[in-house]
């Protein structure tokens, strides 16, 4: 049979699944543009339609529907609440052996065939395997007096998680927090043998937890995937070819209705676009981004299309902040780094390179939360150093940190310019310079236990100026070092006008070495404000000066602008100077560092080809 002839087979299969006037929608959805196949599939429903005898089933009687105010064995429906393509669900009220409202899943009149019949008892199946508090749980199950079947399950009185964000004003770190507790309560079901495959905002609504807490949990797996490893056969409701879901929310594999690939990296993949969306307002991949509309053109775009990262989403300011009111430039930061990286690993396009769990994705947005390096983040010393600051800002141990970085930056720097011009007095005066910074420093000689590592800044940073106004030199060096500690604090606008004064003295100094490290630190601090084009072009300054002092720094420095490329979305600037760059390496001597700039090379690489 041929592949034209298979899914002309598997489509009229599937139709024969839905209402009569759901089917014309369906098949010309799932016929991918092709109008010969779309034809041939609605001839054949309409010859069934029309045919008689042995072709059709015999008629059934007609029974009584059911509504609001019917009564199956103890529980009485209320007021419907939900439905779905297969299933409406109602508001019930249980009588015994408690006094409890429920939801009430029944299948719809009329779709009471076999393959639907049998993923509706699946469902009821798989949900009462699941026992997690991220999982609406089922109580009973039964048939009503039409026979068709029905379940008991918990009822959950929430919103949709999107809609309940942007009602209840959360920012960006409480909207990671509730898609964790989801991603949990994902890896419950995995572990359960279940792939949900319809993971979307609609179908996790967050409650209230019983101390007030919001409390998401997940909803209708109706067609979930089952691979239960107890003897029994694994389970799918889904045809090769075809794809069940939400097109906006589906891995590529699943868009592409390739089952045999289908595992649960598929629900990583819907996690991450629900993450996407939850931080930006916007899908990745959605109808309305062009006139393209067609289900093909769509698939193709999530199959082969790389995504804006979140950052870049807000940046470009084509669509309402998710949170009404907030700043555009604070929220975009907050993307940037992390989450972007975050977002992009949760929605490679091949399985193999996305989260291997959803545990795993749970894991990285909690070192985000906790500040600490996330796994899919780049594997360098001033990263991990920056995350290691900011979640240690009490006192004594920021302040240690701190001011061991800055004694050390300065008497390095001292030293340096001391014997590169045999000067001792700028020595000298660096090193009571530094006595200054350690008197600041302590905070129970001055400013009492609660004195802060931002407050000791604030408090030296001023007197540079005035204390070194006839050394330009010595001043240009604790600029640039006070610059960097602001920067390692997150505190921007404050390290800018430091870094931007050290820059210039150094640039004016005609020392290449003093410029260069001047500029990477500049460089540093551009991009942590998003500001890349000014961040390229210093970044090429310094290693224009590299090539020239000394060519060994030069394959570092590539990185790092290849990095930029990545930022900016422009994989094939990118990618070819982060392989001279790697080539370069594999030149050099064997030594920590050489192999510390190889891994952050391969993850520039693996980040350009997602």
């Amino acid at each position: 049979m041929t592949r034209r002839a298979d899914l002309v087979r598997d489509l009229f299969q599937s139709a024969l699944d839905l209402p009569a006037n759901e089917r014309p929608g369906f098949v010309a959805d799932a016929a991918g543009g092709d109008p010969d196949v779309e034809r041939e599939v609605l001839g054949l429903l309409a010859a069934l339609d029309a045919a008689t005898g042995f072709l059709t089933e015999a008629p059934r009687p007609s029974l009584p529907s059911e509504g609001p105010g019917t009564v199956l064995d103890r529980y009485r429906l209320v007021a419907p609440i939900g439905e779905g393509g297969f299933g409406v669900v109602y508001r019930a009220e249980q009588e015994e052996p408690m006094r409890r409202e429920v939801a009430v899943k029944l299948l719809k009149p009329g779709m009471d065939s076999r393959a639907v019949t049998a993923r509706f008892e699946r469902e009821r199946q798989t949900l009462a395997r699941m026992q997690h508090p991220g999982i609406a749980a089922v109580f009973d199950g039964g048939t009503t007096p039409a026979g068709r079947p029905y379940f008991v399950m918990e009822l959950v009185e929430g919103l949709p998680i999107a809609q309940y964000c942007r009602e209840q004003g959360l920012g960006i770190s409480e909207r990671v927090e509730l898609l964790l507790q989801v991603c949990l309560a994902v890896q419950h079901a995995h572990q359960k043998g279940v792939v949900h495959r319809d993971l979307k905002p609609a179908n996790i609504l967050v409650a209230r937890a019983a101390d007030g807490a919001p409390q998401p949990k997940v909803i209708d797996f109706g067609i979930a995937k089952v691979t239960w490893g107890d003897g029994e056969p694994a389970f799918t409701a889904t045809r090769p070819g075809q794809a069940m879901g939400t097109l906006e929310y589906m891995a590529p594999e699943q868009a592409a209705g390739d089952i045999a690939q289908l595992d649960s990296r598929a629900d990583v993949y819907s996690l991450g676009v629900i993450l996407y969306e939850l931080l930006t307002g916007r899908r990745p991949f959605e109808r309305a981004d062009d006139d393209r509309s067609s289900t093909t053109s769509l698939v193709d775009r999530i199959r082969d299309e790389r995504p804006l990262r979140p950052s870049a989403r807000i940046a470009a300011g084509d669509t309402e902040l998710p949170l009404p009111g907030a700043d555009r430039q604070r929220w975009r930061r907050h993307l940037a780094e992390d989450l972007d990286w975050i977002v992009a690993h949760a929605l490679a396009k091949q399985p193999a390179h996305r989260y291997a769990t959803a545990d795993a994705l749970a894991m990285d947005l909690r070192n985000h939360l906790d500040g600490r390096p996330v796994s899919v983040g780049p594997p360098r010393l001033s990263y991990v150093v920056r995350k290691f600051v900011a979640r240690h800002r009490v006192i004594v141990g920021a302040a240690v940190l701190l001011v061991l970085s800055l004694v050390g930056g300065i008497v390095a720097t001292a030293a340096a310019l001391a014997k590169a011009r045999d000067e001792n007095g700028h020595k000298q005066r660096t090193l009571l310079a530094t006595r200054g910074l350690l008197l600041a420093a302590d905070p129970h000689a001055q400013k009492g236990p609660d004195y802060t590592v931002r407050q000791m800044l604030d408090d030296f940073a001023p007197s540079i100026d005035a204390q070194f106004h006839d050394d330009p030199q010595v001043a240009a060096s604790l600029h640039l070092t006070v610059g960097a500690s602001y920067r390692n604090l997150a505190q921007l606008s404050a390290a800018e006008p430091h870094l931007r004064r050290a820059l210039a003295w150094a640039q004016a100094s005609g020392d290449p070495l003093e410029h260069e490290v001047a500029l990477i630190e500049w460089v540093a601090l551009l991009r942590e404000l998003g500001r890349y084009d000014e961040a390229a072009r210093s970044l090429d300054d310094a290693l224009r000066l590299a090539e020239q002092r000394a060519p060994d720094s030069v394959a570092r420095l590539r990185l790092d602008r290849a990095d930029l490329h990545r930022l900016r979305s422009q994989p094939d600037l990118g990618e070819p100077i982060a392989r001279a760059a790697l080539a370069q390496l594999d030149r050099s001597p064997d030594a920590p560092q050489t192999r510390a700039q190889r891994a952050y090379a391969v993850d520039l690489l693996g980040a350009f080809a997602l």
